[in-house]
């Protein structure tokens, strides 16, 4: 299954940390992206779904 997205923030320094691992496979699954931006900036849903925050 392809899903179209978009870039979730246009802040820079922004990478993906850690990427969607589909379960079964030999990897722990992880069913999302981790992104590192800077401090207070919008990150956005790149696609339906949701945003959420950590530090």
């Amino acid at each position: 299954m392809t899903i179209p997205v978009e870039y979730p923030t246009s802040a820079r320094p922004a990478r993906i940390l850690r990427k969607f691992v589909k379960p079964g496979g030999s990897k722990v699954p992880h069913e999302g992206i981790d992104i590192y931006a800077p401090h207070n900036v919008d990150v956005f849903a790149g696609a339906s779904g949701r945003s959420t925050a950590s530090s």
